[in-house]
């Protein structure tokens, strides 16, 4: 598994992973991956893909420790925890295992 903002999850020989790479010059930094050794420089991504608006592009991270300062409760449906994020005013979505 390669989580698109830390790589992989575990030690893997034969991917390359990038946190700074530009759609464009001049661009904004996307995380990207290929086989280990390629020289294949293009960046594939889903059709209608935009990076406003994308993971890449608003992604935010909140330690344990400080959820209560940067999340609300808000409440729980289907058993997955709805917050209110101090930072944007968005509902983050937690589930839980």
């Amino acid at each position: 598994m390669v989580d698109q903002r830390t790589g992989p999850t575990t030690r893997c020989d034969w991917i390359e992973f990038s946190k700074a790479t530009s759609l464009h010059p001049g661009g904004p930094l996307v995380a990207t991956a290929r086989l280990t050794g390629s020289a294949n420089t293009e960046i594939a991504t889903p059709e209608n893909w935009n990076y406003e608006g994308s993971i890449s592009a608003t992604y935010v991270f909140v330690p344990n420790e400080h959820v209560d300062k940067a999340l609300k409760y808000l409440r729980t449906e289907n058993g997955v925890d709805v917050y209110r994020s101090e930072l944007t005013g968005k509902e983050v979505f937690l589930g839980r295992a």
